[in-house]
């Protein structure tokens, strides 16, 4: 009678196998369970990456959906301005309807400053090839090349992106 303590070559020959067997297993759940983690930590980047591009292009439209209303009311506002140069050269300055025309101009900048627009017309600047389109040159000793001698028609930028450049007069040096 075989005694219940000693194995059997065949008993421990199956036993090691089990053993291998389950390393085995253990092995490859390891390798399966790090390429899960992989995946999701991959799956986590990929989905922060779309949410902060999202949001990216969500402000983009935010800031820039007003845009093609602006370009509308340009013309409007040159109007204006230019009511307002006639105006400079008359004679009479008791006009009623220059008063109108003058607070209507006002209205309307003030509502394009609420949504970020910004007015260029700053003179006796650097000519700036980025907000700046030169209409002409005039021969001056007294300032620098390419500084802004007049604005001929105002430009504007909706949150720092150029809606249209200021039409400028440039200088140059009369040698």
């Amino acid at each position: 009678m075989q005694n219940k303590n000693h194995k059997t070559y065949n008993e421990i020959q199956e036993l090691n196998k089990k053993k291998i067997y389950l390393s085995n297993l253990k092995q490859q759940l390891f390798v399966i369970e790090n390429k899960f983690n992989k995946i999701v930590v991959d799956a986590e980047k990929n989905i922060f990456n779309i949410k902060n591009r999202l949001q990216k292009d969500v402000e983009k439209v935010y800031k820039f959906s007003i845009e093609k209303e602006v370009k509308c009311l340009l013309p409007i506002i040159d109007s204006l301005e230019s009511a307002l140069e006639i105006e400079k050269k008359s004679k009479d300055k008791s006009n009623k309807l220059i008063l109108k025309i003058k607070n209507i101009l006002n209205y309307l900048i003030n509502i394009l400053n609420e949504f970020n627009v910004t007015v260029i017309s700053d003179n006796n600047i650097l000519f700036n090839p980025e907000i700046h389109q030169a209409v002409s040159v005039q021969y001056n000793k007294d300032l620098k090349n390419n500084s802004i001698i007049m604005i001929m028609q105002n430009g504007y930028k909706l949150n720092d992106r150029l809606l249209r450049p200021a039409m400028v007069i440039v200088s140059k040096k009369n040698h």
